[in-house]
């Protein structure tokens, strides 16, 4: 059962550890979900917080998304951070190249591009997202045409597809994905951490495919739903994105405060 976070016992944490590792979202977590991805930039805020915890030798700090590797790249190659995008399909550490764990076929993604295409003209003001390792169908911003007997009825001719197997089906909110199976966040970060130790573990997200980090991370890391959810693996909550960017900046002010004494 999610509990609210107890910031002073997260502080405390923080601030004796020495080895932490550090998993942000973005989209819906670090800056607000927006129907049109192309116009959802970055604050400077956000690039901050960014850098300041970059600065911080005991953090390893990962911004883990579902974004494509061009947007991560324009975006945030300047800080010294590991970045993953298209849910781990794709990862680069600070100065690196862009290298994948996965090596899996996608000569399903044609055929169902087209499909969502024909969706796409058939609920106007709908929105396809094209990456590499998967395809999305989001509408957001119609989400009041979409009735629920036509969801099922989209979902059900999405499965009879002749590839279905060949891809997953997510059914997240205002936004149908369809993506190649065994790339998702928390295989990712199952191989990433491997041997590694880290005696701080945090993790924020706020939909369906950060729940794949919570349930391999357990009882004993920081896990963080953005919104109360009753069927969440996150062991803690924050109750509204505009809350994420306060917490983790006093987070980082707090232990520079105690670095100065």
């Amino acid at each position: 059962m999610l509990v609210a976070i107890d910031l002073q016992q997260i502080l405390l944490d923080y601030r004796r550890t020495n080895s932490r590792l550090i998993l942000l979202d973005f989209d819906g977590t670090l800056v607000p979900f927006n129907i049109d991805h192309t116009v959802t930039n970055p604050q400077r805020s956000v690039l901050t917080l960014l850098h300041s915890l970059a600065d911080d030798p005991k953090n390893n700090t990962i911004l883990i998304s579902g974004r494509d590797k061009e947007y991560l790249d324009t975006h945030f190659r300047e800080i010294p951070i590991t970045l993953v995008a298209e849910h781990g399909g794709y990862h680069k550490t600070f100065r690196g190249e862009w290298n994948s764990m996965f090596i899996y076929s996608i000569d399903w993604a044609p055929q169902a591009l087209a499909a969502l295409q024909a969706l796409s003209f058939q609920y106007e003001g709908s929105l396809i997202e094209q990456k590499m390792f998967s395809l999305a169908w989001h509408y957001r911003a119609i989400a009041d045409k979409v009735k629920d007997s036509e969801k099922r009825q989209i979902l059900a001719a999405l499965r009879s597809l002749p590839m279905s197997e060949h891809f997953l089906i997510m059914d997240n909110e205002f936004t149908i994905e369809l993506r190649t199976p065994g790339i998702d966040k928390g295989t990712f970060i199952a191989r990433w951490v491997g041997n590694k130790y880290y005696d701080f573990i945090l993790a924020i997200g706020d939909s369906q495919t950060d729940e794949d980090v919570f349930q391999i991370l357990g009882k004993d890391a920081y896990s963080i739903r953005v919104g109360m959810s009753p069927f969440s693996s996150a062991n803690f909550y924050l109750e509204l994105q505009r809350d994420v960017l306060p917490f983790l900046q006093t987070l980082v002010a707090g232990n520079q405060e105690r670095d100065k004494r």
